[in-house]
């Protein structure tokens, strides 16, 4: 979610309130419009810098805590304090579990061993002293995942150790701080609220936490069929790691070690990156570097939804502009699709959900007597005893209604006329662009007139945004947005009936 979808997301007046801590001249109520026109502050780096690496007694489970919503997909987290309990045990066993990866040298061990038992003797630890261990952890290259263990293993991590006994409250004061930072946003997103780090802000929190990919994206991209064990070897041997074990041990080596995925990619040889290119469809020309760089943001943009949802079309709904585009890299890239065969069904099921889920009107199998023409619509809405029905134009290009098409969409009024006589409001074109918005509105007119049923088009951006909208107002919506014949555009056509009370 990008920052300016999140702020326009937030779920509550207290949400925007946190958030617009982060202007110091708020002193009053503060809208979303308000928040966005501040965001080159919100996403200032030194800003964000600041704000995560602030030596007070929250610092390290501050960094935890954004260190686990940036391995979450899309940098978001149920509001549910018993997921967030649920995932802050996972990274610390998985931390745990991976401990006999990690590489300290015997000597630099042992000083920061002895410095951290010095600072945990009264049982407290301040800001200063975290200021302290920090430098202290660059200076000797200790990592800090093994920070983080050293901490939890001398039962010296309360806020990690002991989660279970820590309050609701203490737990949401916690992510509410992140809030007022400006690093985590609490947002609605369909019909539950999430706290989500932006992903101009998460790309900003990547780079000071030295993050380029999440660990389960970092391990997809150690496990793709191009590597062998040979070239794990040979980069843990040029690291003076011990290279033995099996190739999940080896990528554990890799991981925990803290070396970037750019790092491990360097060590190859250009013919082999150009055979992970290949594998994974992405384009091989350019400089060593160029071609490193677009393999990380293929695995970074990888989207694998990692909870198991009610509605598999919701997953096609979040790339509904993609899909009406017919942008088959990002969505092949983020697992929407296999193939773009494919593109064409997923826009349909998209659009279903949007209509049923978040429109909330009735879906009908759209049905017709005459099957000489073979036309048959996409999908069909009712609500209060009429219908509409529509039609998805997936285009890589834009709408223009040719002759073929202007005659299926007369053929396909005039069948379902004889279905539902009385009850058919419009019919309605979902796509992605209209560029000749005038001949457009003169085809829909001509085909109004032969027909004598509304026709509209919707550009799918400004259908979703409606339907988000309708979403978060709470409004009962019934079919009247669509009685035109008309392009309908979400700021002069769709909006009234958001702000209608």
């Amino acid at each position: 979610m990008e920052f300016e979808e999140a702020i326009s997301n937030l779920a509550t007046k207290s949400a925007i309130k946190r958030a617009a801590n982060v202007g110091e001249s708020y002193r009053a109520d503060v809208s979303p419009k308000d928040l966005i026109k501040q965001k080159k502050l919100f996403l200032d780096e030194k800003r964000i810098f600041k704000e995560c690496c602030e030596y007070d007694t929250d610092f390290d489970f501050r960094r935890f805590l954004l260190f686990l919503f940036l391995n979450e997909e899309d940098y978001s987290i149920k509001d549910d304090v018993d997921v967030l309990i649920k995932k802050i045990k996972e990274l610390k066993n998985y931390l745990l579990q991976n401990e006999k990866y990690i590489k300290v040298n015997e000597k630099t061990g042992e000083i920061y061993d002895v410095v951290l038992d010095a600072v945990i003797e009264d049982k407290k630890i301040s800001g200063d002293e975290l200021n302290v261990l920090e430098k202290l952890r660059r200076k000797l290259g200790i990592n800090i995942f093994y920070h983080w263990i050293l901490r939890i293993k001398k039962s010296f991590f309360d806020e990690i150790n002991n989660i279970d006994k820590m309050t609701d409250q203490k737990i949401l004061g916690h992510l509410r701080n992140l809030e007022r930072k400006g690093l985590l946003f609490y947002v609605k997103k369909g019909n539950d609220r999430y706290y989500v780090v932006p992903e101009e802000i998460a790309n900003k929190l990547n780079g000071i936490l030295d993050m380029e990919l999440p660990f389960h994206k970092y391990e997809e991209l150690l496990g793709n069929t191009v590597l062998t064990n040979k070239d794990k070897i040979a980069f843990l041997k040029s690291k003076g790691i011990d290279a033995s074990g099996t190739s999940k041990e080896l990528n554990a080596k890799i991981m925990f070690n803290s070396f970037k995925p750019s790092d491990f990619l360097n060590s190859l040889t250009l013919k082999t990156l150009h055979r992970i290119a290949n594998k994974i469809s992405i384009k091989k020309s350019g400089s060593k570097n160029e071609i490193i760089r677009n393999i990380v943001n293929y695995y970074r943009e990888i989207y694998k939804t990692t909870e198991e949802l009610k509605d598999e079309r919701e997953v096609y709904y979040t790339f509904y502009e993609d899909l009406a585009n017919r942008n088959s890299p990002i969505l092949i890239k983020r697992g929407v699709i296999e193939k773009s065969e494919e593109i064409g069904k997923r826009f349909e099921e998209a659009t279903n959900y949007l209509f049923e889920v978040m429109l909330g009107f009735t879906l009908e199998t759209p049905k017709i007597k005459n099957r000489k023409h073979g036309v048959k619509a996409d999908g069909k809405a009712i609500k209060n005893g009429g219908f509409i029905v529509w039609d998805c134009k997936t285009k890589d290009k834009y709408l223009s209604i040719n002759t073929t098409e202007r005659r299926q969409f007369i053929d396909y009024i005039n069948e379902y006329k004889k279905v539902d006589k009385g009850k058919f409001i419009s019919f309605l074109i979902i796509t992605n662009e209209v560029k000749n918005p005038l001949d457009i509105k003169r085809k829909l007119n001509e085909i109004k007139a032969e027909t004598d049923i509304d026709i509209s088009v919707v550009k799918a951006s400004d259908l979703k945004r409606f339907a988000e909208e309708i979403q978060k107002s709470g409004i009962k919506m019934d079919l009247k947005p669509f009685y035109h014949t008309e392009i309908l555009d979400y700021e002069r056509h769709l909006k009234s009936f958001v702000t209608k009370k």
